[in-house]
């Protein structure tokens, strides 16, 4: 599913970059 890009402060991307973490964040925020 295609998200919005700038939506998401870059440093916390940065400092935590597994899939495990991005996608819980994205299920959270979606």
């Amino acid at each position: 599913m295609p998200n919005p890009k700038r939506r998401h402060s870059q440093q916390r991307s940065a400092k935590r970059r597994t899939h495990y973490v991005a996608q819980e964040v994205t299920l959270s925020k979606d």
